[in-house]
């Protein structure tokens, strides 16, 4: 298989030229990562070449057990073959490499067989945490030994480390000493940023929204347990549009046990939807829910959060007190934090959701710490330090 190299529209160019950065990842991101790509892109301080092994779209539609099969080959055989024969057309045509750790050894490989351009490694997922947290592989065993003194000495040589949390940061100090160079950068928001804040109705049941994946690090359990237990406010519905490897399973869940409920409409399933309709929908929905399994927090920060936050609805997290989306919801006073397995948490955040005063609180803090924070253009501006090597980077609000 030949690498995909997309180039990002054109942008015009400075006097001395842009930095030509290519973007070195099997899977080609998200449309809020395109988007900011494209953001940067139109500076005319970067020239982006997207090198990636296969579309987002293949990513969110490859449900099958043999689709599925076919990714992680492509993901971890053959995209990183198809760098190596390809490590000197990257390292004569570009003037920085930022490397995403899809696969996560990736920036191993890339540090290994380049020399010469900067390479900037972003670290959207910790490993070999992440393995541990799946119960892959075990703490402190000859596995977990080997990767973590690679993806150290992968981190080592990059120019520069940027990570999307500071907890991630953190969390990596433990094993690598800690570097002025490295940086926090926040994940963009896929919705576009409008300063005229969140949408209020004046009647009607309100929507608590869950869209976006559903894979290994999602806790369901909890959610699945709170409507077996019938604890539902009469007045509130749910709506899941959703993709990802623990879709099936999910809905399969909710048809053959609430049946009633989804003839009702107080649930709602389905696939994700076209840019238009994903928009509104995200823009009209009230509550906006986040899944994460214990310990995940650790190594993934849900990109999901960046858009339910900018798109003004109150974050309902389920998720450790003390993730960085845990925090960052309770700290900013955005949502309810509802640790996995606490149903009766659960309960009493959806009925204080109900309440109209609190809601509209909330919902005004996650607006204005998205648009703050999480916005592309706020994002971008960070991003476009890094690859410029600018001194206008900042460290990220804690």
């Amino acid at each position: 298989m030949r690498a995909r190299y997309d180039r990002v529209s054109s942008a015009p160019t400075r006097a001395h030229g842009p930095v030509r950065v290519a973007v070195v990842s099997a899977h080609e991101g998200s449309d809020s990562w395109r988007a900011l790509l494209q953001s940067l892109q139109r500076t005319g301080q970067v020239r982006i070449r997207m090198v990636s092994g296969y579309s987002d779209a293949e990513y969110r539609h490859s449900k099958s057990r043999l689709q599925r099969l076919r990714l992680r080959l492509k993901t971890f055989v053959v995209y990183p073959l198809t760098i190596v024969a390809r490590q000197g057309a990257l390292r004569r045509d570009c003037d920085t490499l930022l490397v995403i750790t899809s696969p996560f050894f990736l920036p191993a490989l890339v540090t290994m067989l380049v020399r010469g351009p900067n390479i900037v490694v972003l670290q959207n997922d910790i490993y070999p945490e992440a393995l541990i947290v799946r119960k892959m592989i075990r703490r402190g065993g000859l596995i977990d030994r080997v990767l973590s003194h690679f993806v150290v000495a992968a981190l080592e040589c990059a120019t520069t480390v940027v990570y999307i949390t500071d907890m991630h940061r953190e969390h990596v100090a433990r094993v690598m000493k800690a570097r002025a160079v490295d940086v926090v950068i926040p994940v963009p928001s896929h919705l576009e940023a409008d300063p005229s804040g969140p949408r209020f109705h004046a009647a009607g049941r309100l929507t608590a929204l869950y869209s976006g994946t559903l894979g290994m690090m999602h806790d369901t359990r909890t959610i699945l347990q709170f409507l077996a237990d019938g604890l539902m406010p009469p007045n509130l519905r749910f709506v899941f549009r959703t993709s990802g490897a623990g879709k099936a399973m999910f809905e399969r869940a909710v048809s053959t046990r609430f049946p009633d409920l989804v003839a009702s409409g107080s649930i709602s399933i389905g696939d994700g939807l076209p840019e238009g309709d994903w928009s509104e929908m995200m823009r009209s929905a009230e509550i906006g829910m986040v899944f994460q399994a214990i310990g995940a927090g650790d190594v993934v920060f849900p990109s999901k959060a960046a858009s339910i936050l900018v798109a003004g609805q109150a974050v309902l997290a389920i998720a450790e007190e003390q993730s960085p989306l845990g925090r960052l919801v309770t700290e900013h006073d955005c949502g309810w934090v509802v640790p996995p397995g606490a149903v009766d948490r659960l309960q009493l955040a959806l009925q204080e959701a109900t309440e109209l005063a609190v809601l509209k609180r909330k919902r005004l803090n996650a607006h204005r710490l998205g648009m703050e924070r999480f916005a592309v253009d706020v994002v971008a501006e960070q991003w476009l330090a890094v690859l410029t090597g600018s001194d206008r980077v900042r460290e990220s609000d804690r």
